[in-house]
């Protein structure tokens, strides 16, 4: 029963959240970026940073790509350049997060020194930049509130990877960890800048589908039913009358409790 409660109170949590994200959604943006391979690289290069305005849809996206082109760097010259070019484009993307340091992250497992806010900070400090920091508050993983929602059992059914192919199409763009350090190999940065800015409209696909309960999952049937339990639930309890009938039995309950009391 407590295990229950606990979803429950995980799922309420989270479909709120989500709820005010659209209601301040034009403060909101949803960021991913692209590097190196992490796994033997302490402080990985970075390829492409995009951030999707939840509101409009603009994105701003700050890639080596881009950079090299703005700087008059011919591709082939990109790799001799690399280091400089990487100092523009983090450069470029902490002037925008200077003047937006108020709003809403969304991302999709940023969350450490390895992969995420913190590991594109330490890069540019390595480069010698001084990077502008956000609260952590204003910071959330798309991915914790998929798990919120449909539970920490069902975390292998929501990889991104899954749900982009189940609730996004056409995604020719879209390149998974394995694509993505393939075309690092052989430079095609292009095309990792392209998956990049795909992935944070397939956020935007998810949080959608979200709100409007639409969301495609390989989840079985079971877990839904126990979820159709938790959003009736949490819908009687926003029921304005359902609440002042239960806010009036807790203080009857608490008032008969102390009149026992003083009575004994």
């Amino acid at each position: 029963m407590s295990n229950y409660k606990t979803q429950l109170e995980d799922y309420v949590k989270a479909i709120d959240q989500i709820n005010r994200l659209h209601l301040n959604a034009n403060n909101v943006y949803i960021i991913h970026y692209s590097c190196e391979s992490f796994k033997d690289k302490a402080l990985p290069k970075i390829i492409a940073i995009a951030l999707r305005n939840l509101e409009t849809g603009q994105t701003h996206c700050f890639s080596i790509s881009k950079c090299a082109a703005i700087m008059n760097i011919p591709k082939e010259k990109i790799e001799d350049s690399y280091q400089q070019i990487e100092i523009q484009l983090l450069n470029d993307y902490f002037d925008f997060l200077q003047a937006r340091q108020t709003c809403t992250f969304l991302h999709w497992h940023m969350t450490n020194d390895k992969f995420g806010f913190q590991a594109i900070e330490y890069r540019f400090k390595h480069l010698g930049g001084k990077p502008i920091l956000i609260n952590d508050d204003n910071k959330i993983n798309l991915a914790r509130l998929l798990t919120k929602i449909f539970g920490y059992e069902n975390r292998d059914k929501l990889k991104i990877d899954i749900l982009a192919e189940l609730n996004y199409k056409p995604r020719s763009d879209y390149l998974d960890g394995k694509a993505e350090a393939l075309a690092f190999m052989y430079k095609n940065y292009d095309d990792i800048t392209a998956s990049t800015q795909l992935k944070t409209l397939i956020f935007a696909t998810i949080l959608h589908k979200l709100r409007t309960d639409d969301l495609i999952t390989e989840i079985k049937i079971k877990w839904y039913q126990k979820r159709f339990a938790m959003k009736f639930i949490k819908r009687v309890l926003d029921n304005p009358i359902v609440s002042s009938i239960i806010t009036l039995v807790s203080i009857a309950v608490t008032v008969l409790g102390i009149y026992y009391t003083i009575l004994q």
